[in-house]
């Protein structure tokens, strides 16, 4: 059967399972990525997202775009044309620090590919509100959100100096006190 055709089930859940299939089929193979993105399926992910949904509904559909983007840069710039960055801006805002970490990863997944993208994602609006993920109080989320402004600022000194412009540097200092050894390591690779 066709599991694209799944994504536009009437049923939540047969949506909601059917991206978190073709999430992981897109993460573990080129060739059946390639077939899922021939099908405009990312058009289809914006769109859910930019509609809302259950919290499960919209984490499986943050899957499915951080799959398909973080392995296809081809997918990442069809994210940016369709107003994707917008919308996982404002997931950024939510209260739910889960929601934010999930809307960072495929932040992240989007600028790793090149400086253009990158600049995408830095010229967004993320970059505010990833100074205040800095200062959220859940672990998993700061140590997300420095890996995200690392993969920015690994494209080049114009991408670092957008991040040093936005105040992210100096946002992510206070981090060195950071008992957590992660969030240091990601702050200080080695």
């Amino acid at each position: 059967g066709d599991m694209v055709g799944l994504l536009e089930d009437l049923a939540p859940s047969v949506r909601q399972s059917a991206m978190i299939a073709l999430g992981r089929c897109c993460g573990l193979s080129q060739p059946l990525r390639g077939k899922v993105l021939d099908r405009g399926v990312v058009h289809q992910i914006v769109s859910v997202l930019r509609s809302g949904g259950s919290a499960a509904l919209m984490r499986a559909a943050l899957f499915f775009l951080y799959s398909t983007t973080n392995n296809s840069a081809d997918a990442a710039r069809q994210a940016v044309e369709l107003h994707a960055l917008p919308v996982l801006c404002e997931r950024l805002e939510l209260i739910d620090p889960n929601a934010k970490a999930d809307a960072v990863w495929c932040l992240a997944a989007i600028a790793r590919h090149d400086a253009s993208l990158a600049n995408a994602v830095a010229q967004s609006g993320a970059l505010p509100l990833l100074t205040l993920c800095f200062k959220e109080p859940s672990l998993p989320l700061k140590r997300i959100s420095l890996s995200a402004v690392g993969v920015i600022a690994q494209h080049g000194p114009d991408q670092a100096s957008l991040l040093l412009e936005a105040g992210l540097v100096a946002a992510a200092l206070p981090l060195l006190k950071q008992r957590d050894q992660l969030v240091r390591r990601r702050l200080v690779p080695r």
